[in-house]
């Protein structure tokens, strides 16, 4: 490990290591967060199970989906192990958009 950091630490221009430097003299939070934000990156590209059938993904296949929505500001993301099982999601997904968008159309045509 020591090899490898230094490595990395001698690949820093001077102006990343004095801002590492300041940072660690003042508790080290910023590079707390950027290592905890990547650990946890790792772990869920990791550890991902499959959203439809729970079956654990193997992060190097190529057979993974991975479906990302919502707004920017809070984006979410369904893993898939199969192409049969993202389809399931979205026929579903579809259902329950067709459901909302009924309830919000009755919901607008009683108010007036």
């Amino acid at each position: 490990m020591n090899k490898n950091f230094a490595e990395m630490v001698s690949s820093l221009d001077i102006e990343e290591l004095i801002k590492v430097k300041r940072d660690l003299d003042n508790g080290g939070g910023s590079v707390a967060r950027i290592v905890n934000e990547k650990l946890k990156e790792r772990a869920r590209r990791e550890d991902s199970f499959c959203c439809v059938c729970s079956s654990r993904i193997d992060p190097f296949s190529v057979s993974k989906f991975t479906l990302t929505f919502g707004p920017d500001d809070m984006n979410k993301s369904a893993s898939f192990c199969a192409m049969d099982c993202m389809e399931h999601f979205i026929k579903n997904l579809k259902e329950f958009w067709v459901e909302e968008n009924q309830t919000f159309i009755k919901r607008k045509k009683s108010e007036n």
